[in-house]
This record gives structure tokens, sequence and C-alpha cells, in this order.
């Protein structure tokens, strides 16, 4: 899996509900049971049983707003979304399709991309057309989309189709020739074929077990599919047979000019040539190259794109996109690429390529010059994850992230306000008429607190160089935390240490304050999430000293608190890295932890990464994968976001709710 795609997707990661297993708390009649999954396709429930969806329920139209999930989540930024787009292709300039994360079809018509209505919410891997008016896409579960100049539709597979798990690829070529490839649940490869009314599977040949991933021809007698182990199997008509020498790597992508001429590139950044003879490895400059998620040829030019490469590394200061182009000896990294993670190309002429990313990234390359999308690409760079968002005293919106990117929201719309890349801003709240944000500056190597002018940050004077990660005020006093147990608080205009009185110094990465004598903070684990020696932490703030709470679990780190009152504290977590997720509530009456979420019976796998309500009746958690769920009071319900990026932060007022997250993500639930 490439970078990209572990940024859009995790394939395991399908809820269709959270029942509390608590006293109290119950599952909402009428809705699905939370080990299966209405979205369709083979999946694994959370207790690992195989659930049989080949007959895929989500084939139908989804009725919902443009740009909006099913449950109201609509996107603020980027626009007109932030699912990573993984592919693209064309009939034409004036023709260009687009497909990613969450199932998301975007279409260019020669001067706008436009998100299309799409059948699925299962994330779609790659795009190809013989005509405008006959068009696939693929994806998660077996998904294969056609579309037929009015509508997107879902293919039937049949029993050819059962336990397809992902598609990767797809070629023809014509209209009644088109290849899919991909991973089969027990069979390793997955390679299914459509003659223009009905898909059948062919078998690869004996002895080859892993998955494949791309797949590229020249002719209906001559196809080649490419994949995991150093898989290369080719198509004579006939039959599927293995081709070329015995390799080690795993192949990502493969395209070319002939069956002589064609290429195969690797996640890791390399890129081989078939020369008609042997696989040879094409040279690359730089030499050094980070994963390549898509080649391209128009028959003359090759092109090659992937994620963006860090020539100092731990400065993400300096970064270079990746986009290059083959000289016959070398692909050379062309001047000015785009900065952003790529996934897919497309071109109409070598003079003409379209190319598609990290964060809804579109651009397009006319020969000399580039053209993109995306506003992270010099506001926050990478994925661009926006850390934290709150709103000002002028009720305009402020949002904060990697790379020192700063989003200023007034009526939906966003307009960057950039400061020093050196900067991750990773939270920011209203502090009277003041708007405050806590961070790191890899530049100068110490954590920051900064302080909004209303145009621009300017640094605040600190006890600590440590990083802080999280701040928050209960209106007359402000609190941040960080690293090695830091706790800090900002009266009167300073900053001033408070003793934690722990042995261990685990990061503690969230606070929330109910009133000045309930500032709840949590933690766990050390600034690399490692949890050996820093078990996770609830810590209360009592306006005077810190006191710890003891915790009914020791293997996880604790990241978001949120609390209606001393009796209703909801710390939610993971096992460390996003694993295995987190949910307690605490009772300061009868200094009791719920459970929600026990190891023992897990409810959820997903890490949680945030909680946020209104009332104890109201309250969301948003983590990875896309994940939001929801609490009336009783239950906890999923929620469906409209997004596979992973979600840090959600916060809000009385009549909205915001998430934001990685690829830049901003997205609003207005509530009644």
């Amino acid at each position: 899996m490439t970078d990209v795609e572990r940024n859009i997707t995790k394939t395991s990661m399908r809820l269709g509900l959270l029942a509390a297993a608590v006293a109290g708390l119950t599952l909402g009649s009428g809705c699905p049971d939370p080990g299966t999954t209405s979205d369709g396709g083979t999946n694994r429930d959370l207790t690992g049983t195989i659930v049989d969806m080949t007959m895929n329920t989500d084939g139908g139209t989804i009725v919902q707003p443009l740009g909006c999930s099913r449950d109201g989540w609509c996107w603020q930024f980027p626009a007109p979304q932030g699912n990573g787009l993984l592919a693209t292709w064309g009939s034409s300039a004036q023709d260009v399709w687009a497909v990613g994360g969450a199932g998301t079809i975007v279409h260019f018509d020669g001067s706008k991309w436009s998100i299309v209505r799409s059948p699925t919410n299962n994330t779609l891997y790659s795009i190809w057309g013989s005509s405008a008016n006959n068009v696939f896409a693929v994806g998660d579960r077996g998904t294969v989309l056609r579309w037929d100049g009015s509508t997107w539709t879902q293919l039937q597979l049949g029993a050819d189709g059962k336990d397809v798990a992902q598609i990767y690829g797809v070629w023809g070529a014509d209209g009644s020739e088109v290849w899919f490839v991909g991973n089969h649940l027990t069979a390793g490869p997955a390679i299914l074929r459509w003659n223009g009314s009905a898909v059948t599977r062919l078998m690869a040949p004996a002895g080859v077990s892993w998955g494949l991933r791309g797949v590229w021809g020249v002719s209906k007698n001559s196809v080649y599919t490419a994949g995991e182990g150093g898989t290369l199997l080719r198509w004579d008509g006939t039959s599927w047979a293995k081709f070329g020498p015995t390799m080690s790597a795993s192949w990502g992508s493969i395209a070319g000019i002939s069956d002589n001429n064609f290429f195969l590139a690797t996640r890791t950044g390399l890129i081989y040539r078939w020369n008609g003879t042997n696989l040879v490895l094409a040279p690359t400059n730089p030499p050094t190259v980070s994963g390549i998620n898509s080649l391209w040829s128009d028959g003359t030019s090759v092109f090659a794109a992937g994620d963006i490469r860090y020539p100092t590394a731990g400065d993400p200061t300096k970064r270079e996109g990746m986009f290059l182009k083959w000289d016959g000896t070398n692909f050379n990294r062309l001047t000015n690429s785009p900065k952003v993670h790529l996934a897919g190309l497309w071109g109409s002429s070598g003079s003409d390529v379209f190319m598609v990313g990290v964060a809804g990234t579109t651009g397009r390359f006319d020969g000399s010059n580039f053209v993109t999308s995306s506003v992270l690409e010099d506001l926050t760079g990478n994925n661009g994850t926006m850390y934290g968002l709150a709103p000002s005293v002028t009720g305009s919106l402020l949002a904060v992230g990697d790379s020192g990117g700063t989003l200023r929201g007034t009526g939906g719309t966003w307009q960057p306000a950039p400061s020093a890349i050196s900067l991750r801003l990773y939270s920011v709240t209203q502090f009277g008429s003041d708007m405050l944000s806590v961070g790191y500056d890899f530049a100068g190597s110490k954590g920051q607190a900064l302080r909004w002018s209303g145009t621009a940050w300017s640094p605040e004077s600190l006890p600590t160089s440590v990083r802080l990660v999280k701040i928050a005020s209960d209106g007359t006093k402000a609190y941040a935390v960080g690293d090695d147990k830091t706790l800090l608080i900002r009266s009167g205009g300073t900053w001033a240490a408070v003793p934690v009185p722990i042995l261990q110094a685990p990061t503690l990465r969230d606070v929330y304050a109910i009133d000045t004598k309930n500032v709840w903070i949590v933690g766990g684990g050390d600034k690399t999430e490692q949890l050996a020696g820093f078990a996770p932490r609830v810590l209360l703030y009592d306006g005077t000293s810190v006191l710890d709470v003891p915790l009914p679990v020791n293997d996880r780190i604790v990241r978001g608190v949120w609390g209606s009152d001393p009796n209703n504290v909801w710390v939610v977590g993971d096992g460390g890295l996003g694993s295995g997720g987190l949910m307690l509530r605490w009772n300061n009456a009868t200094k009791t932890w719920t459970d929600l979420n026990p190891a023992a019976t897990p409810i959820i796998s997903q890490g949680l990464r945030a909680i946020w309500g209104r009332s104890a009746t109201d309250i969301y958690a948003v983590g990875n994968s896309g994940l939001v769920l929801h609490f009336d009071g009783k239950t906890w319900n999923y929620e469906q976001s409209g997004t596979d990026n992973n979600l840090v932060s959600v916060s809000g007022s009385a009549t909205e709710v915001y998430i934001t997250g990685t690829g830049g993500s901003i997205l609003r639930k207005t509530l009644r």
C-alpha cells in the first residue's frame, strides 16, 4: 500500500454501528448489527468473521447533497472536496475523471472540476474507459462501477466475483474486453474480464499466490498485469502465463509504449524497464525517490509521479514533489513539481498531463509549467493535517495545522494565512478577545505558544522549550500541555509551569476546562508514541494542584477529553500508533470509570482521537479512517463522514460542529 493509499483508506476499518455494552447505553433499534456492514462487498467484521456481501447493497443511488455525506457532514475545505484522489482518466482534455477515497468521483469539463454523485462509499483505486460513454472505476470490496454517459452504476459481479476483495487495476483494449485485477480473499490474485455484458473470473497460472496491483496492454492479445512479490503475468489472447525474470520487488503500477518497451514501478521508489529481453533498473534523478504511485505514457513520452521527498532528513521545511519524465536514459524530476503526494496520471498528450493526489489535489502539466488546485502545497505540504479549529470573537473561524498552516473561515469561505513553514500548529482556542495556539518550531527545536494578531501569529515567552500539543481556556486562564508531562497556565499574559506529581514523564495530549476547578488533562506514551515506561494518564487540575485519577487500563494512549460536568467526563484514545479504540466515562460522585469498549469484548477497533459535545446527551467522537460517532444520551451511533481521512479534532457551537483531519480536512455539520 502506498503512503497515499495509507492516508486515504483503511479497508479493515468499516463500521455499521457502535453499540455501547454498558448499563444504560443501548443498541439502536432497527440498526444493523455491529458485525456487519451495509456498505457492500466482501469484508471482515470486527471480530474477524467473514461476511459475504457479494450482492453489494450500496449499488443504488445515495440521496445526499453533493459534497455532503448521508449524515450531513459537508466539505468546507479543501474545495470542492478533500478525499484523496488515486487515479484519473479522460476521453479528452474536456472530459476527465478522477476517483479516490470514500467512493469519490469528480469530473473536469474543460474549465472546472465538479463532484459527481457516486453509487458507493468504497475507496476507488483506478479508472479507465474506452470512450466518453463507457468508463469503468474499480475499488474496495470488489467494487466495479460503469459510466454510460449519464449515470454511474455498480456492476454485479455474480458468483465469479464472490470473495474478491480489492480491485486495484482496470484496462481494456476496447469496450468489449476490459480487465480488472486485484486481490482475492482465498486465492491471492483476482483476474476478471468484462466482455461487454458480463464479468467472468480467469485463473492465474499455477504457483501465483500474490495479489495484483496494475494492468496495461498493447492489444487484446498482449496484456500485462503486475503486483506483489514480483508477480508479472502476460495474456496472449488465450491464457495468462508468468512473464520475465523472477523478481522480489512488489510492483505498484505498470505502463509503457510497446511490448519491448514498458515500465514497472515499486512503492519504494524504484522503476524498472522491460527492454524486450530483460527488466533493467531505470535510474531516477534524484537517485533517492519516494514511492512511485503512477506511470503513464501517451505512446511516446513516459511520466511517473509519487510521494513527496525530503532531501534533508527530519526537516519538513524542505520538500520536493515527485513528477518525473523519461528521457530515454533516466527518469528526471521536473523543476517545480507540485509539493504534494501524487497518486494518478493521465494526459491527452505528453504536453497536457493531468495529475491527482492527496487532499483532493488536481493538477495539470502543459509540457513546461504546472498548475494545481492544492492550497495545501505551500500552506501545509505533506498530507496537510489540520489539527484544530476554534471560533473567534468576530464570528470567523481559525484552523491550524502542519507547516504553519492557518486558515481563516468566514461565510463558508476559507482563506490561507501562511506562517513560517517550520511551525507545526497543533491546537487553537479562543481566550477572551484573543486567539491562542500551541505547537512546535522545527527550525528552533522548541515548543511555542502564539497569539493571533488578526493577520499573523506572534510567539509568546515560555518557561520551557518542550513541544506543546494542545491548548484550552476556561475564559479566565489558558492551559497548554505537551511532552515530558508539561502543563502550563497563562494568567495575566504570562505563562507559568505547574508541577505534575507523577513519576513518569509521558506526553500530555489534551486538556479541557469545564471550569476553573475542573480542568481535565489526558495523555500517555512518549513523543514517539511508545507506551513502555509512559503509562496512560488522566489528571485533574482543581485550581491549586494536579491530581492523578487512576485508570482501569494501562495499555492505551489517552488522546482526547471532554466533559459536561464532573460526573460526565469522557476520555478517548487508542493502543498507540492508532490501534485499538478506547472510550471511558468518569463519574466523579462515585469515583468510577465505565469502559465502553473493553479489550475483552471490543466494539470498535479504530483509534479515537478527539471528543466534544454540546451536552451530556449530545456528544461526538472522531478517529481514524473517517470515523465519526454520535452519542444521544443512550446510544453511540456511527455517522457517515464522507471521508476515509484520519480525523483528529472535533469542536463546535450550539448550531454547528466541525471536524478536522489529514489532507487539510475540514467538515461541518449543521445542528438542529
